[in-house]
């Protein structure tokens, strides 16, 4: 993913607790808004490199993948990737449930129904200015 179209600038992040688990949301500077890929893929036990893989395949979901450069961690300003969150039912659909760990398939199930519209209200207007505690599921 070397192609300068497939990268983008972060120009506001906020961190959304789903089901317990940390996920970033992201606005581009595309004005779109992404959600970590990392995240998704740790709080659901998939592999994100292989799933990252999967993604620029799918001739659909691979005009949402992004790379960034500028995504905050815990460790600093990190490296990443980043998925359009009107695509993120998409992307799990793909995902049959019998290939995640028992204990998370109820997890994968609210990611697939739920999740892009959580990410994507993090910044709906009266929640732009949440703090990361404000945005719970």
């Amino acid at each position: 993913m070397s192609n300068q179209e497939k990268r983008l600038t972060v120009v506001s992040q906020k961190e959304v607790v789903f089901y317990g688990d940390a996920l970033s949301a992201v606005r581009g500077d595309d004005n779109q808004i992404y959600a970590g890929i990392n995240q998704m893929c740790q709080a659901l036990g998939l592999d994100a490199q292989g799933q990252r893989r999967r993604m620029e395949r799918h001739s659909i979901i691979s005009k949402g993948l992004k790379g960034v450069d500028n995504l905050s961690a815990p460790g600093g300003i990190q490296r990443g990737f980043v998925l359009r969150v009107d695509l993120i039912p998409l992307w799990l659909s793909g995902i049959r449930a019998k290939s995640v760990r028992e204990d998370l398939r109820e997890k994968l199930e609210a990611f697939q129904e739920k999740a892009s519209v959580v990410l994507w209200e993090a910044f709906k207007e009266g929640l732009a200015g949440a703090s990361q505690q404000d945005v719970t599921v």
